[in-house]
């Protein structure tokens, strides 16, 4: 039997890493600073109504390294999840 955390499951975990940070390097720098304000309303930093605001921030913010510093964030899925709820409850 293998150990728990055995090399199957952390070659997994970086493929999966690896993955998601290559389609957020791939995104234009319009969709990445959209992506990391999404991410900042669902966390509560900023309201759906402070979006413009939300991606000016983003956009003075963006570098060669917004993936890894979305990927570090905790609860990312439920933090851009929150943000979609909120950006389309107004439709």
């Amino acid at each position: 039997a293998q150990a728990e955390g055995a090399p199957g499951e952390e070659d997994a975990a970086d493929s999966v890493y690896q993955e998601l940070k290559s389609f957020i390097n791939g995104m234009n720098e319009e969709e990445r600073n959209e992506l990391v304000a999404l991410m900042w309303v669902g966390r509560g930093t900023f309201s759906q109504s402070e979006w413009e605001l939300a991606v000016t921030q983003a956009r003075e913010a963006d570098n060669d390294h917004t993936a890894e510093y979305m990927m570090r964030t905790p609860q990312l899925p439920d933090y851009l999840d929150e943000g979609l709820s909120l950006m389309s409850a107004d439709d």
